[in-house]
């Protein structure tokens, strides 16, 4: 079924794990800072999308209501475990390799809705650029751990032939 990585592959030493590993730490740290300030002060957050918060959560009586700084902590506090897993991974990556597909997936998911609700979704006037940010750098994050899963498959493949 699935092979571990050994010493006769040095997969471990292949310049491709090597990326795989350096694009999952780098998306940790993303993943982390954003979720720390999301945890922390999630405020400004609330304060940037208040239009959307009262369409979702309804309006409460104040801009920063309970419920919508409770919904940015608690996406703070998954993009941390989130961000824990990528390091995990990128720990054992020789291993592991093909594990960042579960990454690839969440940003996929997170540029495509980026760019549909930058497309279809802001209301006239509404500023746009902090949602193409977010789908540029969830693609290129995609394309870079895609990138190296192409090499490190033709390494070690998941399934012999």
């Amino acid at each position: 079924m699935y092979r571990k990585a050994t010493r006769a592959t040095e997969l471990q030493e292949c310049a491709v794990v090597r990326q795989i590993r350096t694009v999952l730490f780098v998306h940790a740290a993303v993943w982390a800072a954003l979720g720390t300030v999301l945890v922390i002060v999630p405020g400004p957050l609330v304060h940037a999308l208040h239009a959307y918060v009262f369409v979702f959560v309804g309006e409460e009586g104040s801009l920063f209501t309970d419920t919508a700084s409770v919904l940015a902590r608690l996406l703070g506090v998954a993009s941390l475990g989130l961000a824990m897993f990528m390091v995990l991974v990128a720990q054992k990556i020789e291993a592991t390799w093909w594990w960042s597909w579960a990454f690839i997936l969440v940003d996929v998911g997170i540029g495509l809705v980026s760019v549909l609700h930058a497309i279809f979704g802001l209301p006239d006037n509404a500023p746009v650029l902090s949602w193409w940010l977010l789908a540029t750098v969830s693609i290129l994050f995609a394309v870079g751990l895609m990138w190296g899963l192409f090499k490190a498959q033709q390494d070690q493949p998941i399934i012999e032939a």
